[in-house]
């Protein structure tokens, strides 16, 4: 019974997680230029990307993949322990592909963390100016 209530409570979490919005920051590398935006989750690792930089609105979509692994296992030894053990790695790296209503790109690379939704990267134009970006 006990698993049963693990396994409900991290399905309940991920649940939860995967319907957050977070708040994107951006800043340019050259000068004091910053942007700002939401990145909404819609079910799976993906979702819809929105950054307002002055009169120009980016909007496009971003994906995001683990680099780890998940694992389950049951436990040996002299005392071993009713059921698996679980292990998750909830970080990796995300990309999102994004046009502006002028017609301007912006392409982003950042690492990100599934568990503190937390993320940084870079993004660069079409004309290759270069931002820092703060996913939370």
């Amino acid at each position: 019974m006990k698993i049963r209530s693990i396994y409900s409570i991290m399905i309940l979490f991920i649940v939860f997680m995967y319907g957050c919005a977070h708040n994107i920051t951006l800043m340019s590398w050259t000068g004091s230029e910053m942007g700002s935006g939401t990145a909404t989750r819609s079910w799976g690792r993906a979702g819809d990307l929105t950054i307002q930089f002055g009169d120009d609105t980016y909007t496009g979509k971003w994906i995001y993949a683990h680099r780890g692994s998940y694992s389950l296992l049951n436990t040996y030894g002299p005392k071993p322990t009713m059921g698996p053990a679980i292990g998750v790695n909830g970080i990796g790296v995300g990309n999102a592909l994004l046009t502006s209503t002028s017609g301007k790109s912006l392409r982003c690379e950042f690492n990100h963390n599934l568990w503190s939704i937390t993320g940084i990267g870079v993004c660069q134009t079409g004309d290759g100016k270069i931002y820092d970006i703060q996913i939370n």
